[in-house]
C-alpha cells in the first residue's frame, strides 16, 4: 500500500471560505479528528465513488486510487446538477490524462504557496517536485479567485 495523504486544517478552512460550507466529503480521512467540517462523509468502505454526490462537496482523492475515476465522478456530479459546487485538491502533472478535461470545466489554481498535505500520522508532508492544484467547478468563480490567488496561479479556460 502505498502513502495516504489527508487535508491539512487550513485547507478545510479555505474550502469552507471558498464553498461557502460543505455538504459533502466523498473521500473522507480516516485518522485521527476530522479535518473537513462536511456535513456529509463518505469513507472508503462507504465507496464515495459509486453513490450519488449532493451540493458542496470538498474532494482529496486518495492518493493510491484511480485519480482519473475521482476527477471524471466531480465532473459527471457537477454537469448532473447533483454537486452544485466541487473543490478538489490534487497532485499535478500536465500529462496526466484527466488535466484537459479538468482544466476545460474548472477554474484551477497551481499552487507554489506553502501548503502541504497531512501523513497518516497527522504530521506535514513536505512538497515534491510534483505540483499540487485546487481546482473549482461552480458558479462563484470570482470568490475562488480571491481566496486562492495568495497561494499560487489561478487559470480559468477560456
Amino acid at each position: 500500500m502505498g502513502l495516504e495523504l489527508y487535508t491539512p486544517p487550513e485547507l478545510a478552512t479555505l474550502a469552507v471560505t471558498v464553498l461557502g460550507g460543505i455538504d459533502l466529503d466523498p473521500a473522507a480521512d480516516t485518522f485521527g479528528p476530522a479535518t473537513v467540517p462536511a456535513v456529509t462523509v463518505f469513507t472508503e468502505a462507504e465507496d464515495g465513488l459509486s453513490r450519488p454526490w449532493h451540493g458542496r462537496v470538498w474532494l482529496f482523492p486518495p492518493a493510491t486510487g484511480n485519480r482519473a475515476a475521482w476527477v471524471q465522478k466531480a465532473l459527471h456530479e457537477y454537469r448532473s446538477g447533483r454537486a452544485s459546487a466541487v473543490l478538489l485538491y490534487s497532485p499535478f502533472d500536465a500529462r496526466s490524462p484527466w488535466w484537459p478535461h479538468l482544466f476545460a470545466e474548472a477554474a484551477v489554481c497551481l499552487l507554489t504557496g506553502p501548503l502541504h498535505a497531512l501523513g497518516e500520522n497527522g504530521q506535514p508532508i513536505p512538497r515534491t517536485r510534483q505540483g499540487a492544484l485546487l481546482a473549482y467547478l461552480g458558479p462563484d468563480r470570482g470568490r475562488f479567485k480571491t481566496a486562492c490567488a495568495p497561494l499560487g496561479s489561478v487559470l480559468v479556460a477560456l
